[in-house]
């Protein structure tokens, strides 16, 4: 894989949001074509998330991370993985599912990048306003891919790329690279990491038991323990 020198978009939310309309839709453009790649192969990603999406030093976007794709079997995966927050619901209840789970993810990512919220954190009254604040089509185009209900979620690409919302796109010219990012990106990008420790007392990380307790509960009660508010 080429080096992508400018960071996560994670990094990239973190330090601009929240992000305005023309980035939002750019990068939301460029997820869906990676996106339509990945499935045109038989493969779900199942772990979409600000993280796993990379910035090349242009501003071009790059889904990275693929160590929990899943390989459809008539056209369904199964299995409860995915980082929690992003996870569609019908993974959570340890059903079979398609690849529209990777659009609920995606429709969490453009949620977060529009409002600097988390989709699954209780609403307050400010945060409600800047989620009405957003524009019609935003909003539209966000509740059509996190519908909790894989049948009426948006899943075909010509669908999607036919909403309103991303009616300003040049298809041909993204594909091949020619749009430009309505964005300048940093030329050095920097990640400073803090000091790791040999043990738990000294504040080291330990990975194994990091998300333990809302992963046991997924296969202790196989229904989906993430809060459902409806902020909308």
């Amino acid at each position: 894989m080429d080096y992508l020198s400018g960071g996560s978009l994670y990094d990239f939310y973190q330090r601009n949001k929240p992000l305005n309309i023309n980035t939002i839709r750019f990068l939301a453009a460029e997820m869906i074509c990676g996106l339509k790649s990945l499935h045109s192969m038989g493969y779900i990603h199942r772990d979409l998330k600000l993280e796993n999406v990379l910035l090349d030093s242009r501003g071009h976007a790059k889904i990275a991370d693929f160590g929990l794709a899943a390989h459809m079997i008539n056209g369904k995966a199964k299995g409860c993985v995915g980082t929690r927050g992003y996870v569609a619901p019908e993974v959570l209840c340890r059903d079979k599912y398609d690849y529209t789970v990777d659009y609920y993810s995606l429709g969490v990512i453009l949620f977060r990048m529009a409002t600097g919220l988390k989709l699954e954190q209780e609403p307050t009254p400010e945060s409600k306003a800047q989620i009405h604040s957003m524009s019609p089509e935003l909003r539209d185009f966000i509740l059509k891919l996190v519908c909790d209900n894989p049948e009426e979620r948006m899943r075909f690409v010509c669908s999607i790329k036919d909403h309103p919302f991303l009616g300003p796109i040049d298809w041909e010219a993204l594909e091949n690279r020619k749009l430009k990012p309505p964005y300048i990106m940093v030329s050095t990008f920097c990640l400073i990491l803090p000091p790791v420790s040999g043990g738990p007392r000294g504040g080291g990380l330990d990975h194994d038991r990091v998300g333990l307790g809302w992963q046991e509960n997924w296969k202790k009660t196989g229904v989906p323990c993430q809060p459902r508010p409806t902020p909308w």
